[in-house]
């Protein structure tokens, strides 16, 4: 195992998800994952990666996002080089492998690629000033949404349970975006397949994660689900790339 994946103590980083006490009472090692503690692995990394492909929780918390919203959203976002959806509720992948949702005409959510650094993110905020970037304003979503994943074969069905939008994979596209309802909390859902693997987005309220993140356990034990960690995307991620050659 990666030393780092022993050593790491979750209280040592500057940022930490919500429910890192719980991950670490279920045995999760951690990762460091740009300025935060993100966890990694729960299991052996087979285990985790095959339970992903047939239900799996995954927190990530932790990982880079940020929002912009204004008149001048659109026109500054492809400025700095964005390919941007056409219309409310659809996001793009961007050709590093970020993804950029719409959620109205005039409000963007960016959310980092899951294997490569945050630069370019970090890079936009950076840029952005009220000058520069005319009628849009800068959203820090890390710190006012939470960010997790419902994957797998199972995922779709799981999540019919809990919410009135229909998921099926027929109805709900790859890059669709559900703003909806579950247990009475506003939630934003991403449909974002690894490879022939369905995943789900979900992004709410950061004060009410602890809320939905029982929520969806509760859902998936019908359907024998588990936490999983981050290094079973990477996996589902990479056996995607490498089927695509």
């Amino acid at each position: 195992m990666d030393q780092s994946l022993l050593t790491l103590v979750p209280c040592s980083l500057l940022r930490r998800s919500p429910l890192y006490r719980r991950h670490a009472e279920a045995g999760a090692s951690f990762r460091q994952v740009d300025d935060c503690a993100v966890p990694y692995r729960f299991r052996s990394h087979q285990e985790d990666t095959d339970m992903a492909r047939q239900l799996g929780l995954v927190d990530l918390c932790g990982l880079t996002k940020v929002g912009y919203k204004g008149p001048g959203a659109s026109l500054w976002l492809g400025q700095e080089g964005l390919l941007l959806p056409a219309e409310p509720n659809l996001a793009v992948l961007q050709p590093d492998g970020m993804l950029v949702a719409r959620l109205s005409f005039d409000e963007f959510l960016v959310l980092r690629n899951l294997e490569s650094d945050s630069s370019l993110i970090c890079d936009m905020e950076s840029a952005w000033s009220l000058d520069s970037a005319v009628q849009t304003y800068l959203l820090p979503r890390r710190d006012s949404h939470c960010w997790l994943a419902v994957v797998g074969a199972e995922a779709r069905q799981m999540l019919s349970k809990i919410c009135a939008i229909n998921l099926h994979l027929d109805e709900f596209p790859n890059l669709k975006i559900a703003q909806t309802i579950i247990a009475d909390l506003s939630v934003i859902i991403i449909r974002h397949d690894l490879g022939l693997t369905p995943c789900f987005y979900l992004l709410a309220d950061v004060a009410l994660t602890e809320y939905l993140w029982e929520v969806l356990q509760d859902a998936m034990d019908e359907f024998a689900g588990a936490t999983v960690g981050l290094a079973a995307l990477l996996t589902l991620k990479t056996l995607l790339a490498e089927s695509s050659k």
